[in-house]
């Protein structure tokens, strides 16, 4: 369902999806990002006011680094419960922490009751380069950053589906980090990019069908820390199926020519590589379809 609304708002409002909006502005593009986050499908009980606050920027934030955008601005709404009110110190501590981070500035808020806890972030930016999902071209080398499959795992944990989990798996869940230096770097490098924060599989996707291109994934390159592979072991999970699935990861998948590999900078991994045809193949054993999987709203999945 979330696809059709999408679609829906593509045909009447006659947009480009990206991973955020923009506009031109003199000799530099305004980029405008908004999340919105709600107690029942974004927030585990377990996390505390602050980790939120932290969180909300960070979802905004990560979208701007897509883009290849310096975050600038943040704005809010915020709806709550009478029983939230009680926390609302912590949650703009934790927002308040988060923009002192990115360098970004307050601008303004809205505040309304709310059945339960809703938090609609708005992240402005500048960028003098944009970085878009849809120009992924045959040939380049489909690249990651950091790692993938901890903010799977963590939420098993925070919603009580396993009992066990080590501090270096949790910590990524708890407090993501954008990748905004490695995002701003990739505006003057890569040819396209999208951040993980439904999941590789469906970023991958996203990717390959706004590019008009095919995309082969190495299942043996996707980047999976020892800790993972530990977990996954201890509970019966394929480390693959976590990584590919797993969200609220805030990395940045992005594709670059292969002669520019070496003037990247930072830490990545390069797992696949962008062909002529269409949809996205897992390589592994065999080459096999790799669907859109991952999260999506309306489909409680």
């Amino acid at each position: 369902m979330e696809r059709e609304i999408i679609d829906i708002a593509k045909r009447i409002f006659k947009f480009e999806e990206e991973d955020a909006g923009f506009f031109k502005f003199g000799d530099a593009y305004i980029v405008i990002a908004n999340d919105m986050l709600s107690r029942s499908f974004d927030f585990p009980s377990k996390l505390l006011p602050k980790q939120i606050g932290w969180k909300a920027v960070t979802a905004s934030v990560s979208d701007l680094a897509a883009m290849g955008a310096k975050p600038i601005y943040f704005s809010y709404s915020l709806g709550l419960s009478r029983e939230e009110i009680s926390f609302v110190e912590d949650l703009m501590k934790g927002i308040r922490e988060a923009l002192d981070f990115y360098g970004m500035k307050f601008l303004s808020g809205d505040t309304n009751e709310s059945t339960e806890l809703v938090l609609d972030s708005v992240a402005v930016g500048i960028a003098r380069n944009l970085l878009l999902r849809s120009n992924a071209k045959v040939g380049d080398a489909v690249c990651v950053t950091g790692d993938l499959g901890r903010a799977y795992c963590s939420l098993l944990y925070l919603l009580e589906k396993v009992e066990e989990i080590e501090e270096k798996i949790l910590e990524k869940f708890l407090k993501p980090v954008a990748r905004v230096d490695e995002g701003l770097k990739l505006a003057n490098i890569a040819n396209s990019a999208i951040d993980v924060s439904d999941g590789l599989s469906k970023e991958l996707n996203l990717l390959a069908n706004s590019s008009g291109v095919m995309i082969k994934v190495f299942e043996d390159r996707i980047p999976i820390r020892e800790e993972v592979l530990e977990f996954c072991t201890s509970n019966n999970l394929n480390p693959i199926e976590v990584a590919l699935n797993s969200g609220e990861e805030y990395e940045l998948l992005f594709t670059v020519s292969k002669d520019k590999l070496e003037d990247l900078d930072f830490e990545f991994s390069i797992i696949g590589e962008v062909s002529k045809g269409e949809g996205v193949f897992l390589v592994g054993k065999e080459k096999k379809p790799l669907l859109p999987a991952g999260w999506e709203h309306f489909s409680s999945k």
